[in-house]
């Protein structure tokens, strides 16, 4: 989505009309999902802070002065919201099978076909990078490749300068 384009539809969200809203969703959903899933590890908890993103922005949408950056905006509420539940959630131990069956529920009623259907690629791609990168690392890669982001704004939102961000990516 462009730039002119996000403004525009931002004017139109603070302005209160519903199918702004809508759109603005559709276009950021999978890049907020993404970040959760790769603060929290856990599917509620990422579906909870996503939530709680969206609510927040919805509120504070007036605050924003730079309409054209909503989405990195956004981003930064996602990764606040998430850093919260880290703080609030103490670790709970969860048998690996209810967890996976759980998953595999959720996951046809809320995630994208094409989601789905490549899920073990997914699993093995997701896997091999959680094994071989630092945190900051894995949160980079799918803020730069997920999420389309530039490394300005990648930089942005872990509160690090850009030649930091540059070499993770």
């Amino acid at each position: 989505m462009k730039e002119h384009e996000i403004k525009e539809l931002v004017g139109q969200m603070e302005q209160g009309i519903q199918k702004a809203y809508e759109s603005m969703y559709k276009e950021t959903s999978k890049g907020v999902f993404f970040i959760c899933m790769s603060f929290l590890h856990n599917e509620e908890d990422a579906k909870d802070a996503m939530q709680e993103t969206y609510l927040t922005a919805y509120k504070k949408i007036s605050q924003l002065k730079e309409k054209e950056k909503f989405v990195s905006w956004l981003n930064q509420i996602a990764i606040n919201k998430c850093k919260e539940a880290l703080r609030k959630n103490a670790p709970v131990l969860v048998d690996a099978e209810d967890l996976e069956n759980a998953i595999r529920e959720d996951n046809e009623n809320f995630l994208p076909e094409e989601y789905i259907t490549n899920k073990e690629k997914r699993k093995i791609v997701m896997d091999i990078m959680r094994k071989s990168l630092s945190d900051i690392q894995y949160r980079t890669v799918i803020l730069y490749y997920f999420n389309r982001l530039t490394v300005e704004e990648i930089a942005d939102i872990m509160e690090c300068p850009p030649e930091i961000g540059r070499a993770h990516v």
